[in-house]
């Protein structure tokens, strides 16, 4: 089995050390012995460092009618970014049995546009594999295909990020039935220098008869991502209007943590405050209703002209007085009680002088 790896070098290591070792076997059992060979280690010297960014996107203006629209987004930037499978390898070599000797079979056939891969083991595990051009140049990517079970074994494929040296972690497949189905989105990996699609034909696990798996419309495709497609109505002025600004900050001056005074706005438009929605918040300059901006924000629709007012908080007003009036009931009580229990001493007093 061939072993391949890109290991980056911490900068305050002072050497590098390779290690080869044999896993301890079963206890009381014969002693284990692992070979090695071909054993290379190879310093990379950066060729090129640069940074990358998506086509931009051209914006298209569209005539509606009023009513209802259903806003789909179907296709992408291009196609299938899968190269040409490279020829039958083997993905499992665990001895020195040969392709052959192992019972690895690739065969393509069917349209020469999609083709169909056909994939057959005894031993070992047959494997085609396929480069992904530009992975990385679209956000976000469909990996769908078809595939089904011949004899014995289920299909099973990889999405191999070189770099990280792993397989994408991708659904199960509930299961497989005839020709099934299989879409999934995945997103490129930052620290992968390169993407390859593997599809695996499995070995029979008791290594006599031949198991085969078959693939079809096998593709990796770019497609938009959902923060990529906006959808905005263009003003009066036409398309060119939607560069011009749209929001302006009204002259404003906080008078109390709760009030607010406002004024050089001129409507229609929105106003909006940037605390959290409460229906306690009151702008009686506004004509219009009181309504949640952005989603979380207290805003006020304006009709035209210009207005001038205070935004304030009723329900800490009402605190706020009750605050202020309450050093003047602890006192009125203060004062209650000390001539109620003047009231209650003189009239002990006068029945005690009267007994």
């Amino acid at each position: 089995m061939r072993f391949e790896q890109f290991v980056p070098v911490d900068q305050l290591a002072a050497e590098v050390q390779l290690v080869l070792h044999a896993d301890v076997g079963e206890r009381l059992l014969p002693e284990t012995i692992t070979d090695y060979r071909n054993i290379t280690i190879e310093a990379l010297t950066p060729a090129l460092k640069t940074v990358a960014w998506p086509p931009e996107v051209p914006a298209v203006s569209v005539s509606l009618a009023a009513g209802k629209h259903t806003l789909s987004v179907v296709g992408g930037p291009s196609g299938d970014i899968l190269r040409t499978f490279e020829p039958l390898q083997d993905c499992f070599r665990y001895d020195d049995q040969t392709i052959d000797e192992a019972g690895l079979k690739a065969e393509v056939g069917g349209d020469p546009d999609n083709p169909t891969f056909s994939l057959a083991a005894r031993d070992h595990m047959a494997c085609l594999g396929a480069t992904a051009a530009n992975m990385g140049g679209s956000s976000l990517y469909e990996l769908s295909l078809d595939a089904q079970s011949v004899a014995l074994r289920n299909p099973k494929f990889c999405l191999f990020l070189r770099g990280p040296d792993r397989c994408e972690k991708l659904p199960v497949a509930a299961q497989w039935k005839g020709w099934t189905t299989y879409q999934v989105f995945v997103r490129p990996d930052p620290d992968a220098v390169e993407t390859r699609l593997y599809l695996y034909g499995l070995r029979d696990l008791k290594g006599q008869n031949e198991a085969k798996v078959e693939y079809r419309n096998v593709k990796l495709r770019p497609v938009a991502s959902p923060v990529s497609v906006v959808l905005v109505r263009a003003p009066a002025t036409g398309v060119a209007g939607l560069d011009a600004p749209r929001l302006r900050t009204p002259d404003w001056k906080q008078t109390s943590p709760v009030s607010f005074s406002v004024k050089g706005v001129t409507g229609p438009g929105m106003l909006s405050l940037t605390e959290t929605f409460a229906p306690g918040w009151t702008f009686p300059a506004a004509k219009g209703g009181h309504v949640a901006s952005g989603g979380w924000m207290n805003g006020w629709q304006l009709k035209p002209g210009d207005v001038s007012g205070t935004i304030s908080y009723a329900p800490a007003k009402t605190s706020r007085y009750a605050l202020m009036l309450l050093p003047v009931a602890a006192l009125a009580a203060l004062v209650w009680t000390w001539f109620s229990v003047r009231r209650s001493r003189r009239a002990l007093a006068r029945g005690a002088v009267s007994s």
